[in-house]
């Protein structure tokens, strides 16, 4: 690519970024018409594909496969793409996996000059701005905008992150009250997802996106949701056994807040390991996030646990030091993974 071939897009780029929309001034619907899907041509790289048609909203030509060679490979998604691009979908790291937003980010500003931004925690607020300002975001969410627990992992290098089975992207183009517009890597076509369902599986992974506006969004949201959340807020790490009600009540406060506080919406799911967003009334909220139970790495594996109530696969496999699939597949449980208290479940060897 020539200096000239790479400036002018980048000039081009600086000078039509739409301008904002404040919180107040959100419409009940918008809709941005010209953007563009294409399927995915790799069996994990749907990434790429929509930071190459997000791109093509931009005035920039960015080349799908080119893209995805362009990025880092490691074994944290955090930092790059992870794994082999033509496995079969489904895996963890380190097996084929994906990438998240802050490579994406990356490469699209640094290689491509588009005022790319990677975000997590993105709130529904901050989502529907961009769109109301006429500037798509590209999503992480579960594929088939389904709701699984992500799972903690650790990479060579000691960092921690969260993965999830079945990790994918596309692109909002568009909302209204009930739903989301969504332009899918895989099918290339737009669909019109269920606004509960939408922000279930975008919370997975922590509401990540990259955004266009090159710009801090926190402005942006409403005095309502700043006010709720006080300066003195602490963090509270999910157990086992827990549920939005007993935290609630725990910390003195109604559960509604606590669920809108965290982005969490109907079926309102949990999972162990979990950091929920806390407003404690007087002393009872934790100055500093509570450690997690320890995993147990040393004891004994027993052959068979009884669900308890609150249970997860995951907080189980973690209870263990198992890999949660495995438990999965000893006991034929299948999508969506759900187990009941007082089932009897094989626990493989570790």
């Amino acid at each position: 690519m020539s200096i000239r071939t790479f400036l002018l897009p980048a000039l081009v780029v600086a000078i039509m970024i739409p301008s904002s929309v404040r919180a107040y001034d959100l419409p009940p619907a918008a809709a941005i018409s010209s953007v563009s899907g294409h399927p995915q041509s790799l069996s994990l790289d749907c990434e790429a594909r929509s930071a190459a048609d997000w791109a093509a909203f931009w005035g920039v030509e960015v080349d799908e496969i080119t893209f995805l060679q362009q990025l880092p490979g490691t074994d944290n998604p955090e930092t790059g793409f992870v794994g082999n691009v033509d496995d079969t979908p489904g895996n963890l790291p380190p097996r084929g996996y994906g990438v998240y937003a802050g490579p994406v980010a990356a490469l699209l500003q640094g290689a491509y000059g588009i005022p790319a931004a990677a975000h997590s925690n993105l709130s529904e607020i901050e989502l529907q701005s961009e769109i109301a300002s006429g500037r798509p975001v590209i999503v992480w969410y579960i594929y088939g905008f389904r709701t699984v627990a992500a799972i903690p992992l650790t990479a060579s290098d000691g960092a921690v992150f969260q993965a999830a089975p079945f990790e994918h992207t596309g692109i909002v183009i568009g909302y209204d009250s009930s739903s989301y517009l969504v332009l899918d890597a895989f099918t290339g076509l737009a669909q019109r997802i269920d606004r509960a369902q939408f922000l279930n599986s975008w919370a997975v992974l922590g509401d990540m996106a990259v955004i266009g506006s090159g710009i801090n969004l926190r402005p942006l949201m409403n005095s309502a949701m700043s006010s709720a959340v006080s300066s003195q807020a602490a963090y509270y790490t999910v157990h086992s056994g827990d549920t939005l009600r007993n935290i609630a009540a725990r910390f003195g406060i109604g559960w509604t807040d606590l669920a809108a506080w965290n982005n969490l919406y109907a079926p309102y799911a949990i999972f162990p390991g979990q950091q929920l967003l806390v407003s404690g009334s007087g002393s009872s909220a934790p100055a500093l996030p509570i450690t997690p139970p320890p995993v147990n790495t040393s004891a004994d594996v027993p052959s068979t646990y009884i669900v308890q109530p609150g249970d997860t696969l995951a907080g189980i496999a973690a209870q263990f030091g198992l890999y949660w699939p495995d438990i999965a597949g000893a006991n034929q449980i299948a999508w969506p993974y759900t187990i009941y208290p007082g089932r009897a479940l094989t626990l493989p060897a570790r």
